[in-house]
């Protein structure tokens, strides 16, 4: 491994008031001034905590900001995890972003969700709003959603599935672009104030 080198910022998942995450399949999302061009063969990796036994890697481009775990196994319950990006060049890799650690919920509450969003669902869905604005109603639901986070005794709230929430959407219009930029932008000032974007 070379020398650690961070220039990237990691946001979610892990970094943004909480490491839990409901989704078992995350939406890992950075920030960065990096030109791609120069970080070529670039992957983003996720290793569990405990083995250091890495469960995923893929390809990613810096530029894009944003990754899907998009492997068939999904993430376990309750299992720490760690992601990082990696530049390899002439055999050597380098950490681009700082590990940042996130844990899968566990199976109870993610039932409850599980259930409750459902309900949203259906019920959004037979009064006939958009799939949009269905996503926003999930979004507003992950960031009022408050659980009591036993590693540290606090009372938080899933960011990091709200922002996956607002970025599942595909090809979503002007109008719901603008409104996720301004949320996102929102979250990020808000949770990570300490931290120059």
């Amino acid at each position: 491994m070379g020398a650690r080198n961070f220039n990237l910022t990691p946001i979610s998942p892990g970094l943004v008031d909480t490491i839990i995450s409901w989704n078992s399949k995350p939406l890992f999302l950075w920030d960065s001034n990096l030109n791609s061009t120069e970080y070529q063969n670039t992957k983003l990796i996720v290793r569990e905590f405990d083995t250091q036994k890495q469960v995923w890697e893929s390809n990613i481009d810096i530029n894009q900001k944003k990754a899907v775990y998009n492997s068939k196994e999904q993430l376990r319950p309750g299992t720490l995890y760690v992601w990082l990006i990696e530049k390899e060049q002439e055999k050597e890799k380098s950490n681009l972003i700082e590990p940042t650690l996130f844990r899968i919920m566990s199976v109870k509450e993610r039932k409850k969700i599980d259930i409750e969003l459902q309900e949203l669902e259906k019920k959004y869905r037979l009064a006939g709003v958009s799939p949009e604005e269905i996503e926003l109603r999930k979004t507003e639901y992950f960031l009022n959603y408050q659980f009591i986070d036993l590693s540290n005794n606090t009372m938080n709230n899933l960011w990091s599935d709200a922002l996956t929430s607002l970025f599942s959407v595909e090809k979503p219009s002007q109008t719901f672009i603008e409104l996720r930029e301004n949320l996102f932008k929102n979250i990020k000032t808000s949770s990570l104030n300490k931290i120059e974007l």
